[in-house]
């Protein structure tokens, strides 16, 4: 019973995380939409064509096995309920 001390004290720290993350998102959402930039930073273009049609051909996919996911599933059904089986 000895870890009961340390519970404490890591939910202490798991907080302290937590609201310091809120913190800090809150703080970076201001300055990225009230437009207050960073003098050392340099402003950067905004994605290149070839970029663009990558992130598209990525994009479909994910979008149609998101509503379609048996399109997948059903091809590992068989191998899963055969390994679950013989566990």
């Amino acid at each position: 019973m000895e870890y009961e001390k340390e519970v404490p004290i890591i939910a202490a720290l798991g907080a302290t995380g937590i609201v310091l993350s809120a913190i800090y998102s809150i703080y970076l959402y201001n300055r990225i939409f009230l437009c207050i930039y960073s003098p050392h930073l340099k402003p950067i273009k905004d994605i290149s064509r070839r970029e663009f049609i990558l992130l598209i051909t990525l994009l479909f996919p994910t979008v149609l096995l998101g509503i379609f996911p048996n399109v997948i599933l059903d091809g590992l059904h068989f191998s899963i309920s055969t390994l679950l089986f013989n566990v």
